[in-house]
């Protein structure tokens, strides 16, 4: 029940931070009260994706992000990797604001946010599935070794 009130409170600051954005494009401080607000709720669904990674892999999943799959295996590495990943986003939004760009400035934030809250829901959802296994099946030799060496 936790779980979905996080989730549905994740979305509510999604879909408001969205509406935010019509307003864009005029020059204005770099933490105003949009982007505060859209950073805010992007940091809360990275947050949260971390929560939901550890979550998911407690049951049993395996972390399907390859870049992220070395670091999410430990507390202190998942730490690591979405501080980073959020790190990232303010950079990113911070760089579009120091360009000009800033309907791009609004979207990178929101785009975050909508992309975690997916991630985070896919991974509570995963409680319900058994876990997956991977094996890797080797490939049917087709070809002779006549044809091979022609």
């Amino acid at each position: 029940m936790k779980t979905l009130a996080a989730i549905l409170i994740l979305f509510a600051t999604t879909f408001s931070s969205a509406q935010a954005l019509e307003d864009a494009p005029t020059p204005h401080k770099f933490l105003d009260k949009t982007n505060s607000f859209t950073l805010a709720a992007a940091a809360v669904s990275i947050g949260m994706d971390g929560l939901s990674t550890q979550e998911f892999q407690r049951w049993g999943h395996p972390e399907l992000n390859p870049i992220a799959k070395p670091f999410v295996r430990t507390r202190l590495g998942d730490g690591l990797y979405f501080g980073a990943s959020y790190a990232t986003v303010v950079g990113l939004t911070y760089a579009a604001h120091r360009r000009g760009w800033h309907r791009v400035e609004r979207w990178i934030p929101v785009a975050v946010t909508v992309t975690e809250s997916a991630w985070v829901i896919r991974n509570y959802r995963l409680r319900e599935q058994p876990p997956m296994k991977y094996t890797v099946v080797p490939a049917p030799i087709t070809a002779g070794i006549d044809e091979v060496s022609r």
